[in-house]
């Protein structure tokens, strides 16, 4: 089955905001040897769609639920796929700018099993090629930072192997 996740892209003061994942690779590929690796990587606020809900809907309530943060949906900046190697996982991914409307970034509720997150923030952009963002769009978000222009993107398949 096809998901569908709406995710926002947030920059304010040469900041984006991002969401720190430590995973447990046996979440994806229960086969690994070893079962202690962890992952360590960073992705954009947003989250699956629920039935009836509206792409925006669900980017600015995953937003809220995830940082605390109120937004107001700009337009969509880009889309594409992730499909694991195994097929067994396919999700399209939309993109849309966000501006903060309300509040401040708090820490999630509840990290689901073998996972945790760490409290969202906003990272500096100049150490965005730091870290391992998910999907790795860094390109495009430096493109979008310094103003250019662009017709909204088809992205393809976006999957990317961390396990190694």
């Amino acid at each position: 089955m096809i998901k569908l996740r709406a995710g926002i892209v947030l920059i304010e003061n040469e900041k984006i905001l991002l969401i720190h994942h430590n995973l447990s690779i046996r979440m994806y590929k229960p086969h690994y040897k070893n079962s202690n690796v962890i992952k360590d990587y960073w992705v954009f606020p947003g989250g699956e769609v629920l039935h009836g809900e509206t792409l925006e809907a669900c980017a600015k309530r995953e937003t809220l639920e995830e940082t605390g943060i109120v937004v107001e949906i700009g337009p969509l900046l880009f889309f594409g796929e992730t499909i694991w190697p195994d097929g067994n996982r396919h999700i399209v991914n939309f993109f849309f700018a966000a501006k903060r409307i309300n509040g401040e970034v708090i820490k999630p509720k509840q990290p689901l099993p073998d996972e945790k997150f760490d409290m969202p923030s906003f990272v500096p952009l100049s150490k965005i090629n730091e870290i391992t963002l998910l999907p790795d769009i860094k390109t495009y978000i430096k493109r979008i930072y310094e103003g250019e222009k662009f017709r909204r993107v088809y992205l393809k398949n976006m999957w990317k192997d961390i396990s190694t």
